[in-house]
C-alpha cells in the first residue's frame, strides 16, 4: 500500500507538474506575445520619433538655407551700396579738386593776361622813350623805385637837387608818379 500510495502521489504530482508545466508554457507564450506587441510598439514609437526628428531636421535645414540666402542677399546689397557710395564719394572729391584747379587756373590766366598787358605797355613806353633818346636808370629809394635826375633842369635851374640825394655819389633822384 504504501508503494501504491506513493505511486499515486507521484502520479498526482506528475499530473500536477504537467498542469503547471502547461500553465508555465502558456504564460511564456503570453509573455512572448506581449513582448512582440511591446517590441512592435517600441519599434513603431522609435520609428515615429526618428521620422519626426528627421522631418524637423529637414525643416530646420530648409529654414537655415533660407536665412543664409537672405543674409547673403543682404550682404550683397550692403556691399553694392557701399561700393556705389565710395565711387560717388571718389567722384565728388575728384570733381571738387578739378573745380578748385579750374578756379586757380582761371585766376592764373587773369594774372597772365594782366602781366602780358603790363609788359606790352612797358614795351610801348620803352620804345617811345628809345625813339626820344631817353635812357632812364631806375634805382631804389627807401623801398620805392626812383629815377636818377639831371641837376640841369632848365636855363635858370642848373644846380638842382632832388628830394632824394645820395650823399656818397652826389646823385639826385625823384619817385615817379604811381609808385
Amino acid at each position: 500500500m504504501d508503494a501504491e500510495r506513493v505511486e499515486m502521489q507521484i502520479a498526482a504530482l506528475l499530473d500536477q507538474a504537467d498542469v503547471e508545466h502547461a500553465r508555465v508554457r502558456e504564460a511564456i507564450s503570453e509573455l512572448r506575445a506581449a513582448g512582440v506587441v511591446l517590441q512592435q510598439g517600441v519599434t513603431g514609437a522609435a520609428r515615429t520619433a526618428v521620422t519626426d526628428a528627421f522631418a524637423g531636421l529637414q525643416r530646420d535645414i530648409v529654414r537655415a538655407r533660407g536665412a543664409m540666402r537672405w543674409f547673403s542677399y543682404r550682404w550683397i546689397v550692403i556691399v553694392g551700396v557701399s561700393l556705389v557710395g565710395l565711387f560717388a564719394l571718389g567722384g565728388g572729391l575728384a570733381w571738387a579738386l578739378v573745380a578748385l584747379q579750374r578756379h586757380q587756373v582761371a585766376e592764373l590766366i587773369e594774372r597772365k593776361t594782366a602781366l602780358e598787358a603790363d609788359i606790352a605797355e612797358m614795351m610801348v613806353n620803352q620804345a617811345a622813350l628809345a625813339k626820344k633818346g631817353a635812357r632812364i636808370k631806375i634805382d631804389n629809394c627807401g623801398g620805392r623805385p626812383c629815377i636818377e635826375v639831371s641837376p640841369n633842369q632848365s636855363e635858370n635851374l642848373t644846380d638842382w637837387k632832388g628830394p632824394w640825394n645820395n650823399s656818397t655819389t652826389g646823385k639826385s633822384y625823384v619817385i615817379p608818379k604811381g609808385y
